[in-house]
């Protein structure tokens, strides 16, 4: 383990300049069953789902990565929440799990796509937000010792028995179902590195923090207390930095990247060689994050968790080097202090109360980033380029709490983002399940702007520079017959022999434009020219061919500047491919 590493995002040098893709927010709906507490309060069920038809073999991990490649139907469900206080609301998600819904069918539609798209070079983070006691640990973390063991068991098979083996199998699939996203998704990657290439490396490096009263405390190392959040413009010398950024539109209205970053300085990290080395972290991690009880969970989750997981691929074949990110957040939840008065006034200036009145300030500006986020994104579109690039879009508040600094990219910037939210179905949490449901809504309308962190293989670096050598022989052709034409036309100009129609061809082809512009700019006459009083016919006459041949001089020497101005642009190109 390293303490005191750097744990982020970087922009990268020599990357492949790979097209920005449009890639909206992924938005999941996870209801959990009515607690003993709501049904002693008699509630009802306030949401009503409505399915959408799908395919018979979408259950499976491959079938659902094929079905969002293609973009057809990727599994909307609304649902249908009626307040008993506040009326009738209507969402729409990307998939709505019932009570009853399994780990791993939450696991396929929500986050296993994220396993493929991290080691293409694409950084992806996975969060899961929702109110106390609605979910989020066990859908994020789920039964994590007895996960454990089975990922120990796993990779000493082949130490073991045949009929030990048998046996492991048969326990580990039960235990699986118990597993939640994050160990799911852990295994799923490096089952995909094992499938890999043999000329592929893999660098694994890990970190867990937690932001707790806007705190970072290390995880892996409590008694680390030098972390922070950085936000650098030049993190390329950093080793293993991932790509990280927020998009932009430029003046011609292009979408760019801007190549910032935002990293966790001072945290413990830690390389791990399979899953069991990542597992053991997240076990060792969680032991030591900060819970209390609360009305709704004995065991409430008073931080946001979030692990790291950094990969460094290089396949010795191609030189190709990949760097990517996996961001796992569990999010604290809050609780609405208005079902029992009398316990909120019972814990003011206590720990708790303390807690949850920092976690609802984190929360409440994550809500404010992702609604800035979705309004200047929505004038980006209404605009032209110039407009939105000029600076008449607001600016976003990251710099609001540490938790939204931190999830930058993973709202509107070079991260893939799925969303599970935990909500209860019964009417005595509908108030809270509203707001998530509100949240999950207004995500959905973010588009983040992605692109593989890639760097270029010594066969890529080739091309580049054979295609740059090619461009500066055309440009230093075409230097040189602009020299010659020049040329001509400064001769012309000086005996007076101009005529506009003897320079034809491909190259004035190119420059006809500045040209003709350049004559048309010249259309008064001297104030010289013209019979003045006192003349006579044939010294009015001589006034004006003087008149008209200075006109056409100054015509000429005008375009001549133009001529001689792209001349002068196309020389510098050409000293700036030489150099």
């Amino acid at each position: 383990m390293t303490p005191g590493a750097a744990v982020g995002c970087s922009g990268g040098i020599g990357l492949m300049d790979s097209p920005l893709q449009e890639d909206p927010i992924r938005v999941c709906l996870r209801l959990r069953p009515v607690n003993k507490l709501e049904t002693s309060r008699r509630s009802m069920n306030c949401v009503k789902v409505h399915h959408q038809a799908v395919n018979s073999n979408e259950k499976s991990k491959a079938s659902y990565a094929a079905i969002l490649e293609k973009g057809s139907a990727t599994v909307n469900n609304a649902i249908e929440v009626i307040s008993p206080l506040q009326g009738k609301f209507n969402f729409t998600f990307d998939h709505v799990f019932q009570e009853n819904a399994s780990q791993s069918l939450v696991y396929q539609h929500a986050a296993a796509p994220l396993a493929s798209d991290l080691l293409e070079g694409f950084n992806c983070a996975l969060l899961c937000y929702g109110q106390t006691g609605s979910g989020k640990t066990h859908t994020m973390m789920g039964e994590s010792t007895t996960t454990a063991e089975n990922a120990e068991a796993t990779s000493t098979t082949g130490k073991s028995k045949k009929k030990s083996s048998n046996n492991n199998t048969s326990n580990s699939s039960k235990d699986d179902e118990k597993s939640g996203m994050i160990h799911r998704l852990i295994q799923d990657i490096f089952q995909q590195m094992k499938e890999s290439p043999p000329s592929i490396e893999y660098i694994v490096r890990c970190s867990f923090v937690e932001i707790y009263l806007e705190k970072i405390l290390d995880l892996l190392n409590p008694a680390n207390r030098s972390i922070q959040i950085l936000e650098d413009g030049d993190l390329g010398s950093m080793m293993g930095g991932s790509s990280s950024s927020s998009s932009t539109l430029d003046g011609n209205g292009n979408r760019t990247i801007n190549e910032g970053g935002v990293r966790i300085d001072g945290a413990s990290e830690a390389c791990c060689f399979d899953q069991s080395d990542v597992i053991s972290l997240l076990i060792r991690g969680n032991a030591c994050r900060t819970v209390s009880s609360t009305k709704m969970n004995t065991d409430s989750s008073r931080s946001h968790a979030i692990f790291i997981m950094k990969i460094e691929q290089k396949d010795d074949i191609t030189g190709i080097s990949k760097v990517s990110q996996l961001q796992l957040i569990d999010m604290a939840g809050s609780e609405l202090g208005g079902k029992d008065q009398a316990a909120v006034q019972g814990t003011k200036g206590t720990a708790i109360h303390q807690e949850a009145r920092m976690i609802n300030k984190s929360l409440s500006s994550l809500n404010a980033v992702v609604r800035a986020v979705v309004e200047n994104q929505d004038t980006s579109r209404g605009t032209s380029g110039a407009d939105a690039a000029g600076g008449s879009s607001k600016e976003t508040p990251y710099s609001q709490s540490k938790l939204t600094r931190f999830l930058r990219d993973a709202f509107g910037g070079n991260c893939r983002t799925s969303i599970i939210l935990t909500a209860s179905p019964a009417s005595y949490s509908i108030a809270e399940s509203i707001r998530t449901m509100k949240f999950g809504h207004l995500c959905r309308s973010v588009k983040n702007f992605v692109k593989p962190s890639v760097e270029m293989s010594p066969v890529d670096y080739r091309k580049l520079l054979n295609d740059t050598q090619k461009k500066q022989v055309d440009l230093t052709d075409l230097v040189n017959e602009l020299s010659a034409e020049c040329f001509q036309l400064k001769q012309d100009a000086k005996s007076n022999k101009f005529v506009e129609s003897h320079y034809s061809g491909p190259l004035w082809e190119k420059i006809e434009a500045v040209l003709v512009n350049g004559a048309s700019q010249v259309t008064s006459k001297s104030t010289r020219g013209g019979k003045q009083p006192g003349d006579s016919a044939e010294m009015a006459a001589l006034r004006e061919e003087l008149a008209q041949t200075r006109t056409e001089l100054q015509a000429s020497k005008k375009k001549c500047e133009h001529v001689e101005s792209l001349l002068a642009e196309r020389q510098s190109e050409v000293a700036i491919l030489r150099t």
